[in-house]
């Protein structure tokens, strides 16, 4: 079983984006050509952020590549849509394709905001996602996720599974009447929806645009069903299409730690991997799930049942923090691991956009 994260954070101080947005130089980003790579939207010195480290991460994930995600907990949200379209009208201007990834679970759990009834049965959660869903819907984003890694729910609590598939129908009907263009789906959590056969999933979560995986295949390597980082072979992400043929996929959640037992070394192999292991699959995003290293995951963050949880997996949750502060292609502060280098010369064989 692979090593089952708690979430990226989504690093956005909606004050300082506003002020980063009203900076003339904003207008200077430079785009990548056309790849399927892109990174969630990570500024340096998270969560002690400033305007211009705002400034630094767009430059940066325009360089990179071709689109710009971001996160959005739900059980964290109070959302102010408008601040937000400042900056997906920004990345309209250059070209740069946006990804919105709501996430309303939390170690396999319901996580609606604070106070509200932790269950998507509850008739007050409901209304209040389909709300929260039209306003993101309203940004007009490219890609919409309305759940994260959604097999983990159906593998810790199938009740709230079931309950959320109805909602996910819902949402969905309400993001296309709103946005038609905006392409609507979910995530699974990749080593999980084969360990425990979740293909039927797929067909009980629909409509979908596309079917979206995380990917952190770091535990393949430090326990030992590879040798190295660089030899994952490309089977591992092929069988992907065993199951699913014909149907568009994306990769919502692609990363490798330089921290915990990871190193720089194999963080940089496992990004230079990156078209040989995809170009089977042919995904349309191959998002990196991190942009800088943060200092924002800690295990005071889980409460004992979900630090029980991760357990379960096997996977201390001392050492998964540890390893997901340290997915960035860049490092807290600014400089630039050797991942980066790798990412900017990536080139595929083929091109979605």
């Amino acid at each position: 079983m692979s090593h089952k994260k708690s979430r990226t954070a989504s690093p956005v101080s909606l004050a300082l984006l506003v002020a980063f947005l009203c900076s003339p130089v904003a207008g200077y980003a430079q785009l990548h050509s056309p790849t399927p790579f892109g990174s969630a939207f990570t500024p340096p010195n998270y969560p002690d952020i400033k305007n211009e480290d705002l400034w630094q991460a767009f430059k940066e994930v325009a360089a990179v590549g071709n689109h710009l995600s971001l996160m959005i907990h739900w059980r964290e949200s109070n959302l102010q849509a408008s601040e937000l379209k400042q900056l997906f009208d920004l990345c309209g201007e250059i070209g740069l394709k946006t990804v919105l990834q709501l996430n309303p679970t939390s170690v396999g759990q319901p996580a609606p905001p604070s106070g509200m009834s932790p269950s998507f049965g509850d008739d007050e959660v409901q209304a209040r996602f389909l709300a929260d869903v039209s306003s993101l819907a309203g940004l007009h984003p490219d890609y919409l996720i309305l759940a994260t890694e959604i097999d983990f729910l159906h593998f810790v609590n199938p009740q709230e599974f079931d309950r959320f598939v109805p909602l996910y129908g819902a949402a969905y009907q309400k993001v296309k009447e709103i946005s038609p263009q905006t392409r609507v789906g979910v995530s699974f959590h990749l080593d999980l929806f084969f360990a425990a056969e979740n293909q039927e999933l797929i067909q009980q979560i629909n409509p979908q645009d596309f079917v979206g995986f995380t990917t952190y295949p770091a535990w393949t390597v430090y326990k030992g069903l590879y040798a190295q980082a660089g030899q994952i072979p490309s089977s591992y992400y092929d069988r992907i299409r065993d199951v699913l043929p014909d149907v568009p996929v994306i990769f919502s959640e692609v990363g490798w730690p330089s921290g915990g037992p990871g190193n720089l070394q194999d963080q940089a192999d496992f990004v230079a991997s990156l078209p040989r292991l995809m170009q089977n699959v042919r995904p349309e995003l191959v998002t990196w799930t991190m942009l800088h290293d943060v200092d924002y995951f800690d295990v005071s963050m889980l409460t004992p049942e979900q630090a029980d949880i991760i357990r379960s997996f096997d996977v201390s949750p001392e050492e998964l923090f540890g390893e997901l502060n340290s997915m960035g292609l860049l490092t807290l502060e600014g400089p630039p691991k050797p991942a980066w280098s790798r990412a900017l010369e990536l080139s595929f064989a083929f091109s979605i956009f």
